[in-house]
């Protein structure tokens, strides 16, 4: 796997992420007798960065293997501050940029009331592409899926507008899968929360070996069986990881069934969790990190999350319900719910670290209702300029 990062990021994450590894620079070998690399290996890597310097551009070829470790057995790693590279990964050589799909997906079928329809047509009015490119990400809107307004379902007051909840999430896989296929990373706006059934769906169909990250204050983990809500965002990942009791329709939208192994879901910021909810995340050994402690240190639980928990995967996926943001800090969120979530600032300092996982491939943002806040549209600017501030940030990747 191949990966873009700015100098000051790269040569700590490297001394990390291989302790135990060979460090190639260009054709020359520099490792310790334990096989670490030493001072010297870093203090070469920086100087052959600044001796390519041109133009306040750092370009480095950097191989490394890490010995013992089949999933990495090919680590190439190129340093530059421009927009594009190249990159030899899986036994492909592939291009790489900076490149970002973006889907909008105006659904609130699985919601509790209608808002989040309305979600990415908000944000895109806000400016939100243009922050993007001011970003330096080079960012193309592909459209969105098909819309729908929440209504109530009297026929199947349980798992309430079913069908359509299942059509936004296989449509928002289609474009996903296609966004992914072209080695571009993705954005998707919501909507509510089952339209990551459809982005984790997409991933599938590009590797099979994709884990979630779910930013999110609720774990999702009821069933039409455990609640009488009929809300299906408050059952996304039951739904993933094939719970008993789940809706059938929507279990089995994506190329395997369950989506998620219990493994390769991460719970991040939990903290409002009901007692059947607990019970399946201690039975499946779920992990996590509750709000608490993600409020303690955003950052650090973040890269927590991002560098130790997801780096085993090929396709890292990032779920951000703002729920997770207390309502009176920011109303921006469809739940108002006060004094549980994290701040606005916490939230985006958390999200600013996850993305700095060098394999994330698609951020979902769910649950934002525009009509909450403030009525001159501050409130939806200022989200999508700490959005597109923290991608701006991330380091870049196929």
């Amino acid at each position: 796997m191949g990966c873009l990062l700015p100098l000051d990021l790269v040569i700590p994450y490297l001394s990390r992420r291989f302790p135990m590894g060979i460090w190639r620079t260009d054709a020359h070998v520099i490792r310790n007798a334990d096989g670490r690399a030493s001072d010297d290996a870093l203090s070469e890597i920086r100087a052959r960065c600044h001796e390519r310097r041109t133009a306040q551009t750092a370009w480095l070829d950097t191989f490394v293997e890490e010995i013992g470790n089949e999933r990495w057995p090919r680590f190439p790693i190129r340093i530059r501050d421009d927009e594009c590279c190249a990159a030899f990964c899986d036994g492909e050589f592939k291009h790489m940029s900076n490149k970002l799909k973006v889907i909008g997906a105006p659904s609130s079928a699985g919601a509790y009331a209608p808002g989040q329809e309305k979600a990415p047509e908000a944000l895109r009015n806000a400016g939100l592409l243009d922050m993007l490119h001011r970003n330096r990400l080079r960012t193309e809107d592909v459209g969105d899926v098909s819309s729908f307004r929440w209504r109530p379902d009297r026929v199947s007051p349980r798992a309430m507008n079913l069908e359509y909840t299942v059509r936004a999430a296989r449509e928002t896989a289609e474009k996903t899968r296609g966004a992914l296929s072209s080695g571009a990373r993705t954005l998707i706006l919501g909507g509510d929360c089952t339209i990551e059934l459809g982005t984790v769906s997409g991933a599938l169909q590009v590797s099979s070996n994709v884990g979630l990250i779910y930013f999110d204050l609720d774990v999702d983990l009821h069933t039409p069986q455990t609640t009488t809500d009929g809300a299906l965002d408050w059952m996304g990942v039951a739904h993933m990881l094939g719970v008993e009791g789940v809706a059938r329709d929507l279990e089995e939208l994506g190329p395997r069934s369950p989506l998620l192994p219990a493994d390769a879901v991460f719970l991040f910021a939990h903290k409002n969790v009901d007692p059947c909810e607990q019970q399946l995340i201690d039975s499946l050994g779920i992990k996590g990190i509750h709000a608490d402690t993600v409020a303690s240190n955003p950052r650090g639980a973040g890269l927590q999350a991002a560098l130790d928990w997801g780096q085993r995967f090929n396709h890292l996926l990032i779920h951000l319900d703002v729920d997770v943001i207390d309502f009176g800090n920011f109303p921006i969120a469809e739940n108002t719910r006060r004094k549980m979530g994290l701040t606005f600032e916490q939230v985006m300092i958390a999200l600013e670290a996850l993305l700095q996982a060098p394999n994330w491939s698609a951020l979902t943002i769910t649950e934002v209702n525009p009509d909450h806040g403030l009525a001159d549209g501050s409130t939806i600017r200022d989200f999508a300029t700490a959005v597109a501030s923290a991608l701006g940030r991330t380091p870049l990747l196929v």
